[in-house]
C-alpha cells in the first residue's frame, strides 16, 4: 500500500510540473519494440466504434497529430476494474469520457486513442492520427493506448496483450506508427516487447 501511494504521489508531481510549462520525466525509458511487424493478425483485431459504445459527441473537431506516422506509443492502464463483456466495458468508457469532460472542459473527450478490454476488444477513442489527452508533452506526436484494469500488482489478460501487440503492429504496417517507434508504459510492461534499442530520455518538453 505504501509503495502504491509513493507511485501515485510521484505521478501526480509529474503532472504538477507541467503547470509551469514543462513535462519533465526523469530517467524515463522509451524502448523500441516488436519483431517482424508484418506478422500481425489484422483479422483477429475486434474494433468497437464510438457509435457502438455510445460515445458522446465532441464539441470540436479532433486535431491531427504533428507527426505521422507517430514516433511514440504511450501505454497505460485505466485504473478501473477490469471488464470482459461489451456492456460492462462500454459503461467504463462512457464513465471515462464523462470524467474527462468534467476535468478538462477545453478538451472534451476521452483522452486515449484506443482502449483495450479484458477480452481483447479494441474500443476506438480518438482513433488514428489524432491528438490525444493522455501524456503531457507528447500528446501531439504519440498514440495513447489504455488497457482496461488496474495493473500495479498483476498483469493484463493474455487477450489484452495479444490485442495490444497486434494493434501496434497494425499501426506500423499501415504507416500510422513509425516503424522505429519508442514506447512508454505505466505501470511498466516492458517484458511484453523485445527491446532492440533503448533510449533514455531525461526530459520531454512542449512549449
Amino acid at each position: 500500500m505504501f509503495k502504491l501511494l509513493v507511485i501515485n504521489y510521484i505521478f501526480s508531481m509529474i503532472i504538477i510540473v507541467k503547470i509551469d510549462g514543462y513535462f519533465v520525466y526523469g530517467d524515463g525509458d522509451f524502448s523500441h519494440s516488436l519483431d517482424d511487424v508484418d506478422d500481425y493478425s489484422q483479422y483477429q483485431l475486434v474494433f468497437v466504434s464510438r457509435t457502438e459504445w455510445k460515445a458522446l459527441a465532441t464539441n470540436k473537431p479532433f486535431e491531427k497529430l504533428d507527426i505521422i506516422p507517430a514516433p511514440y506509443v504511450m501505454i497505460y492502464h485505466t485504473g478501473t476494474e477490469t471488464c470482459f463483456y461489451f456492456e460492462a466495458c462500454a459503461a467504463i468508457l462512457r464513465r471515462m469520457q464523462a470524467q474527462y469532460m468534467v476535468s478538462y472542459p477545453g478538451d472534451r473527450d476521452i483522452g486515449f486513442n484506443f482502449v483495450v478490454s479484458g477480452d481483447g476488444s479494441v474500443y476506438v477513442g480518438r482513433g488514428w492520427n489524432t491528438v490525444g489527452a493522455h501524456t503531457l508533452g507528447l500528446n501531439r506526436k504519440s498514440i495513447g493506448i489504455a488497457l482496461i484494469g488496474t495493473f500495479y500488482d498483476k498483469s493484463p489478460s493474455a487477450n489484452q496483450i495479444f490485442a495490444l501487440i497486434n494493434l501496434i503492429k497494425f499501426g506500423v504496417h499501415d504507416h500510422l506508427i513509425d516503424k522505429e517507434f519508442k514506447y512508454y508504459s505505466y505501470p511498466a510492461i516492458s517484458s511484453i516487447f523485445t527491446a532492440d534499442k533503448l533510449a533514455n530520455i531525461t526530459y520531454i518538453m512542449e512549449p
